[in-house]
């Protein structure tokens, strides 16, 4: 039967349901973070100043980013370096001192040396009369302490030894000391140092054995890269015979091992001539062979960190959340283990060749290569192009100004003397100023095509010489990094001071508020002056002062943040479920507690760039001649007139914190509630 009348059709009407995903509080604040064009413009600012201090060795450097050829005087320097360092095994023990030359090796008795000298010193130390340098020269555990403070108290001991001249070069013994009539408790530091450093000769020697082993070893490797395939085999085998017969115990070692080695540097000597040697073009990357670790760690882990869209899809997780997880983990991991393999597979090597000055007089035959965009080393010095402005500069007289002070200058001397003179004076005078005039020439005037614009000084030159933008590049590697870990180093001791204050309150908190309220009594500029007067200046001090110095005003906002989240119903939860104060701590309440903590944070870097700019221009910063911007911005103070010297660096700074303070400023915004839109 048809069921058309007795059948109610109903017409399916489609329900359409709205599903609201719920955002995090995390994707609010970057919400509301994107939505202030200021402080996206000084992160985007901020980063590009962070990857221009990480890559700037590829970016400002003298060396070769990648060349193919071969380094003829290398070879002939790491030659000479090989020769003395097999004499120098003979030297153990006596740092300093002359190493025997290498027309003795002839004669055989070179390592012979090392025997006797080892023999000598035992008798001396058994006989209870070393000399001071014999002491000296022996490491071991806590010995620079202890052998300050007796080199201290003996001066103070002993009236006129320290104008000594035999005390001076360490040749008094222990006899002559004891003679002194020294006060008991010297006497007794005195005995202490010398049972010590009798303990450990032998270590002594050893060690230097293997100081002196890898050195010789190195300079095989050195020499390999330039050579013919016939040539290397012979350098393996000659390091592989070098490193069978040198031992730790070499210095105990019989005639017989010790004439055979000598001998084995006659025969590196006579096969491995650079006369001999036929040179073969290679592959060669001299500008990373210069980096370290730390380069390694942080170039890799920003390339994953940039290049996460690539390879983040092919990363497996069930949820979004284990995805993120993983990755994070991939790019802490993956540069750390590459950091590792670098410093134990590839050695450092201090690469002093001027490469183009020996592509210039044939001592490097190169087929091709790749330069990096600014050509200068950081302490490359150039005395003829000292105080030069910016290329562009519309207004630079600075060598019109040389030429005629020196004009004048050569004009004014030769003024009483004869015809002949004067001739010879005013040719020569000529003649220089022909070479800085081509200079000046080759500085602002037309170039030819790129690679001679990339030449060029586009910040100018400093007083020796040194190419300021590339001072700038690398200056912002020490002057970001000091930011970056003094922060980290205040933010940790804040966090946690702040955190035990405000959790368990009572007499912890008071101790802690009177301890901040102590500290911040002091001028922290001036504090951190006085304490890196006592303990020297250095990048890692700096930081050190900075962060222990800082760390009061990330304690009191934490400590507000947990007087206002410890009585929370989550934190009560989490006590009656019986949860340990450290996990109540650091897995609930401080998560909740770090938004202000990440707004001081940001201004806090923006600060410890100020205070180290300071510091360096004062003399107090980072030694020369490793460049900051403050320690840049200092050596305009020979001359104001070159205003370079004072623009760029000071630019540099006042850019930076001002980026950094509207970076500062959007987190705060975003993070505040009241302030959402």
């Amino acid at each position: 039967m048809g069921g058309g009348g007795g059948t109610n059709t109903a017409s399916a009407s489609t329900e359409t349901t709205e599903v609201t995903v719920e955002r995090t509080y995390f994707d609010i604040v970057v919400q509301q973070f994107r939505a202030n064009k200021l402080a996206v413009t000084g992160l985007l600012i901020v980063a590009s100043l962070i990857l221009i201090a990480i890559f700037a060795p590829f970016l400002a450097n003298d060396k070769p980013l990648v060349f193919r050829g071969y380094r003829y005087r290398l070879y002939v320097e790491t030659y000479d370096q090989l020769v003395y360092a097999h004499a120098d095994l003979a030297g153990v023990g006596r740092e300093g001192e002359e190493v025997v030359l290498p027309g003795l090796y002839d004669e055989g008795v070179v390592l012979k040396g090392l025997r006797d000298k080892y023999q000598r010193e035992v008798k001396a130390w058994d006989a209870g009369n070393p000399t001071w340098k014999q002491v000296q020269n022996i490491s071991f555990g806590g010995a620079n302490e202890l052998l300050n403070r007796v080199r201290v108290r003996l001066e103070d001991s002993i009236e006129g030894l320290e104008q000594d001249n035999r005390w001076a070069r360490g040749s008094r013994d222990m006899q002559w000391l004891r003679e002194q009539k020294l006060p008991q408790d010297v006497t007794k530091d005195l005995d202490a140092l010398l049972a010590a450093a009798r303990k450990n000769l032998d270590q002594a020697y050893k060690a230097g054995i293997e100081r002196r082993r890898k050195a010789l070893l190195q300079q095989f490797r050195q020499m390999r890269g330039e050579v013919s395939k016939e040539d290397r085999v012979a350098i393996d085998g000659f390091s592989k015979r070098y490193r069978e017969l040198i031992t730790t115990d070499l210095y105990k070692a019989e005639l017989d091992k010790l004439r055979t080695l000598d001998a084995l540097i006659v025969e590196v000597r006579e096969r491995l001539s650079p006369k001999r040697v036929a040179f073969e073009e290679h592959t060669h990357f001299p500008a990373l062979r210069q980096l370290t670790w730390l380069d390694m760690l942080f170039m890799l882990g920003t390339l994953m960190l940039v290049t996460v869209p690539l390879w983040g899809p092919l990363v497996p997780g069930i949820s979004a959340q284990q995805q993120l997880t993983r990755k994070a983990l991939l790019i802490a991991l993956v540069p750390t283990l590459a950091a590792i393999v670098w410093s134990s597979a590839v050695p450092a090597f201090n690469d002093t060749t001027d490469y183009q000055r020996g592509m210039e007089d044939g001592s490097i035959s190169c087929s091709w290569r790749l330069m990096a965009p600014i050509r200068y080393g950081v302490n490359q010095n150039d005395p003829d192009a000292k105080h030069l402005a910016p290329w562009w500069s519309p207004f630079d007289e600075s060598l019109e100004d040389r030429e005629a002070a020196a004009k004048a200058k050569e004009r004014a001397e030769v003024k009483s003397t004869g015809d002949a003179a004067l001739d010879a004076k005013l040719a020569a005078l000529d003649r220089r100023l022909e070479e800085l005039s081509g200079l000046k020439a080759k500085h602002q005037g037309a170039y030819s095509n790129f690679l001679d614009f990339l030449n060029r000084h586009h910040m100018g030159t400093d007083g020796t010489g040194r190419d300021l933008m590339t001072r700038m590049i690398w200056g912002s590697r020490i002057s970001l990094s000091i930011g970056f870990v003094a922060v980290g180093i205040y933010v940790f001791i804040g966090v946690i001071v702040g955190a035990l204050a405000g959790y368990f309150g009572g007499i912890i908190d008071m101790v802690v508020s009177r301890v901040i309220e102590i500290v911040i009594c002091f001028p922290v500029f001036f504090l951190i002056l006085t304490v890196i007067a006592f303990i020297g200046p250095s990048i890692f001090n700096i930081m050190l002062v900075i962060g222990v110095t800082r760390w009061t005003g990330v304690a009191r906002l934490v400590r507000g943040e947990f007087l206002r989240l410890r009585a929370k119903d989550f934190v009560t939860a989490g006590k009656a479920l019986g949860y340990s104060d450290a996990r109540v701590i650091f897995r609930h309440i401080l998560p909740n507690a770090l938004a202000p903590v990440l707004v001081a944070a940001t201004f806090g870097v923006a600060s410890a760039i100020l205070v180290e700019s300071s510091l360096s221009f004062l003399g107090f910063g980072v030694k020369v001649p490793t460049p900051t911007w403050g320690s840049v911005l200092s050596t305009a103070r020979e001359s104001w007139i070159h205003w370079w010297i004072t623009l760029f660096p000071g630019l540099a700074i006042f850019l930076t914190v001002t980026m950094y303070n509207l970076v500062g400023e959007g987190i705060r915004d975003a993070v505040d509630p009241k302030m959402r839109q």
